[in-house]
């Protein structure tokens, strides 16, 4: 992104810009092969919404290579950059990726073939069971990665579906 890129874009009445960020950490976007890296896309999001665009930041959670923290350093970074909206999805390896025929590679297990359970929609009440673990955290650390993106992402009013902006409430076990 870059001062002609906006132009050329805003010429062109562009007024809202979405950025595939992924991930807020390096070494993550490094292993999914993103091309980019945080400092790239904190620039990004930063010089279009200086230039007067609406941004929008696609981010994941469940990525291989995230750790405890990766929530709270994908908050950090939603901090720094301020995008408008953000679009939050759970990272699923379809089959046919390289993720899914190379899962030892990326640190991951595959843990069902169930289509039914792959879902990468967002959802209230998610309760949406992980199809794959990545190595390093439990299936628990993952799911409180994306309940934690979840409550920050409604209670700053940031998320994509508009029913969710409202104050959020960490959904209860029933098991």
């Amino acid at each position: 992104m870059n001062a002609q890129m906006l132009n050329l874009l805003d010429y062109a009445l562009f007024r809202e810009i979405g950025f595939g960020i992924e991930s807020a950490e390096d070494h993550i976007l490094e292993l999914m092969r993103k091309r980019t890296t945080v400092s790239q896309n904190e620039k990004a999001i930063i010089e279009t919404k200086n230039a007067g665009f609406k941004t929008r930041a696609f981010i994941m959670t469940g990525l291989p290579g995230e750790s405890r923290d990766s929530a709270k350093i994908m908050i950090d970074f939603l901090e720094r950059t301020n995008p408008d909206v953000v679009t939050l999805t759970s990272f699923i390896p379809l089959p046919g990726c390289d993720i899914y025929l190379n899962p030892s590679k990326y640190g991951v297990k595959i843990l069902t073939d169930d289509w039914t359970r792959y879902d990468i929609a967002l959802k209230w009440d998610a309760g949406t069971e992980w199809s794959h673990k990545i190595s390093g955290i439990s299936l628990d650390d993952m799911e409180r990665n994306r309940e934690m993106l979840k409550s920050y992402l409604f209670n700053k009013g940031k998320s994509n579906v508009p029913i969710y902006n409202k104050p959020y409430q960490l959904r209860s076990k029933s098991h």
